[in-house]
């Protein structure tokens, strides 16, 4: 196998500048070039971009999208109209529908459209003063019915059609009479349960969280025949009233009740009173 020489005492000539240099001090270029060390021009780095690879866009674990289920929204008041047809139009504020979306109404409570309020003029609800008038919803039912039914008997027992159309218009008349009274008899039975503040003042009670100096506790007080934890301060807002302590209120404001301790005279006077 062949040696090469140190090459210590060789000269060799530039490929650049043509002049003689010692072999020991020669490079190559990236070009090939064999020059010497202080002729040597490194690669331009803009010859020597950067290997760059595409963004990252796509995800592992992926699903096609879908609609959202959908949610029952709240419409507002009077949102039915309806005019002489079998159209009714609904009203409802950025509804975001589309011709063909199928729409279902939940709990309707009132008669759609008004078309029942333009022909009797009025709202035929039960909880309305209407249905102790004469001519409401119910004692108009009432009074065909029984204008039918005594009407029918009447001709067919007597064959008089003008007796029997008298039958009935005192029979129809008479339970739109029974109606209104039956009804009216029924909201008197209901109790209004409305707590009224001010009926509290001069009722006497006890102290049932302690009241501190200028500030609010609880008394028990009957109010109305009923007996109800209500809050309270002392009128003297120097007083610390303990529980257990016999009260008596003298004010309210607004859902407070004002008291003053009840002294063992107030509670003989009470007493006699009672």
């Amino acid at each position: 196998m062949p040696k090469y020489a140190s090459g210590k005492h060789a000269l060799a000539i530039s490929d650049r500048s043509g002049l003689q240099f010692p072999w020991k001090e020669m490079v190559t270029e990236w070009t090939g070039a064999f020059v010497h060390i202080s002729e040597f021009e490194p690669k331009q780095p803009q010859l020597r971009p950067k290997t760059l690879s595409a963004d990252s866009i796509s995800l592992s674990k992926v699903r096609p999208s879908r609609e959202g289920f959908p949610t029952p929204t709240i419409l507002p008041n009077d949102p039915f109209t309806t005019t002489v047809g079998t159209t009714v139009t609904v009203t409802q504020p950025d509804h975001n529908f589309k011709d063909g979306d199928a729409i279902r109404f939940r709990e309707v409570q009132d008669i759609v459209g008004g078309v029942a309020d333009s022909v009797f003029d009025g709202d035929f609800s039960m909880d309305t003063d209407l249905s102790f008038e004469l001519f409401s919803l119910q004692g108009i039912a009432a009074g065909i019915m029984m204008f039918g039914l005594t009407g029918m008997f009447t001709i067919t027992a007597t064959g008089i059609e003008i007796l029997a159309v008298v039958a009935g218009g005192v029979a129809a008349g008479s339970s739109l009479y029974m109606v209104r009274y039956m009804m009216k008899g029924i909201s008197n039975l209901q109790a209004d349960g409305t707590m009224k503040h001010n009926d509290a003042i001069g009722e006497t009670g006890q102290v049932y969280t302690r009241i501190r100096k200028n500030s609010t506790g609880e008394i028990q007080v009957s109010v109305d025949g009923t007996l109800r934890t209500l809050e309270a301060r002392a009128r003297d807002t120097t007083l610390h009233i303990q529980t257990g302590e016999l009260i008596r209120v003298v004010d309210v404001i607004g859902a407070t009740m004002i008291v003053e301790p009840l002294n063992d005279g107030d509670e003989e006077l009470t007493s006699e009173e009672e």
